[in-house]
């Protein structure tokens, strides 16, 4: 079982391990996810700071001890803060909007999206996390849109826009237009 060496991972006494370990439980239970991580939202290093407030964003605060809550409110607007301050990158609009999305934040989510691919047409990991938060928003017509936008652009590598037909074609197939869907396989 590899769960309690990734436990173990948490308390390395490298910070290399212990950040590259906390991403491993952001879909744990909210329980067992506040318990082993929220400890790191004190450690010394940045970047096992980051990972636990990514990983931990989104979990209600109402499972966090009380007087934690205020510590990580603190470090996830500090986190925040720096993504903004970064955003002069398509990669830092992800993260931030990856941030934001899992705050419940969906509008300032796909506003992010949108302009990490109005940075970057190509960077796939934006496009398809909008495509599935539109998905998921019930706005498979703009997730489509989004898609073919992709699947257009005569630059886009072929591996991506293969990804992006397959993507294309499981939500026509899900609106019920199966005609279509497979003209994309």
């Amino acid at each position: 079982d590899a769960l309690p060496t990734l436990e173990q991972a948490l308390q390395d006494e490298s910070p290399l391990v212990r950040a590259a370990a906390a991403p491993v439980f952001a879909q744990a239970p909210e329980g067992a996810r506040v318990e082993l991580l929220l400890p790191l939202i004190d450690d010394e290093r940045l970047a096992v700071r980051d990972e636990a407030v990514k990983a931990l964003a989104g979990t209600s605060l109402m499972v966090m001890p009380q007087e934690r809550r205020a510590a990580f409110l603190e470090a996830r607007r500090d986190y925040e803060r720096r993504l903004e301050q970064n955003a002069d990158l398509p990669g830092n609009r992800l993260n931030l909007a990856v941030l934001l999305a899992r705050t419940g934040r969906e509008d300032e989510a796909e506003q992010q999206y949108r302009v990490a691919l109005a940075m970057d047409p190509y960077f796939l990991p934006a496009r398809a996390n909008l495509v599935t938060q539109l998905s998921a928003e019930g706005r498979r017509e703009d997730a489509q849109a989004v898609l073919r936008d992709g699947i257009d652009r005569d630059a886009m590598p072929a591996p991506d826009r293969g990804h992006l037909a397959y993507l294309l074609a499981l939500s026509l197939s899900e609106s019920g237009n199966m005609e279509e869907a497979v003209e994309w396989l």
